[in-house]
């Protein structure tokens, strides 16, 4: 017996025309069907979300990958995917066509594939990249396989738009190979923890899905014995945006074990980096 995807979607609230920004843990999903006796096909799920978003929707598949800030090659039509296998899988489909940026692609197709795919930003999460057009377009993120908050990766966004003083713009020089296979030396940038701070997210945000669910914006569930978990991005992200500029962001992040960044300052000497570990 197959594992029912439509039943699953439809469970999950996936409606026609929608944007998804779709966070998945498939080693999850299939052992957890194993266990069930039941066969999963991750092509068979791409299928099931195509055929529910319809040619009006669009789908954007995790496809992130930190190797470019290693100093290793990337290649957008071939470079695996570190955020589980359905980005890869996306990457065998001719359908499918990647985002640009080394580090934060999505593998995309649908309505919006186009205008997704010509965003040619150099930094990761600031303004012109596919993170703004999430929030701009009303997009929501779809959890497949679990519910947890680290799948949030808009908040970096969010954080981004403040210029909060635990992260800087950190520089990353690579080769590059584009679509039509021509490589050439390029850079990006991303908005990196400062290693100096221990800053990291709240109780692993307890506090603002708390909020999300008061406000209706994350639904959560689980068909089949899977998890599933829907957010509305924009407006979850004007939550995170209010607790960073009007509450140092004390729902949201502890830095050194405080909760709240009011305390901390921008040392010029992080801004732009090249060098130095990397944290996410």
């Amino acid at each position: 017996m197959e594992f029912d995807y439509f039943a699953y979607l439809r469970d999950a609230g996936v409606q026609k025309g929608e944007l998804l920004d779709v966070s998945s843990d498939m080693m999850n999903v299939m052992l957890l069907c194993r266990r069930a006796g039941i066969t999963f096909d991750p092509n068979h799920l791409l299928d099931a979300l195509q055929e529910a978003v319809g040619p009006e929707g669009t789908l954007m598949i995790r496809a992130f990958s930190w190797d470019f800030c290693k100093g290793l090659p990337f290649d957008v039509r071939t470079s695996k995917s570190r955020v589980g296998i359905l980005g890869d899988v996306a990457m065998e489909r001719a359908e499918f066509l990647r985002t640009r940026h080394p580090l934060y692609s999505w593998m995309v197709w649908g309505r919006f594939q186009q205008e997704l795919c010509a965003l040619d930003q150099i930094n990761a999460f600031g303004s012109g990249t596919p993170f703004e057009f999430l929030a701009l377009h009303e997009g929501r993120q779809l959890r497949i396989g679990h519910t947890h908050a680290p799948g949030y990766t808009q908040m970096h966004h969010i954080e981004k738009l403040v210029d909060v003083p635990y992260r800087y713009e950190k520089y990353f020089d690579g080769d590059y190979t584009d679509g039509d296979g021509q490589t050439e030396r390029r850079r990006y940038t991303m908005f990196v923890r400062r290693l100096d701070l221990d800053a990291c997210v709240r109780d692993k945000w307890s506090l603002m899905e708390a909020k999300w669910r008061e406000k209706h914006l994350l639904q959560e569930g689980a068909f089949g014995g899977i998890e599933w978990g829907r957010l509305l991005l924009r407006e979850a992200g004007e939550i995170e945006f209010r607790d960073l500029t009007e509450n140092y962001g004390r729902n949201s992040y502890t830095v050194n074990g405080v909760p709240g960044f009011e305390d901390v300052t921008r040392d010029g000497e992080f801004e732009h980096q090249y060098t130095g570990d990397l944290q996410e």
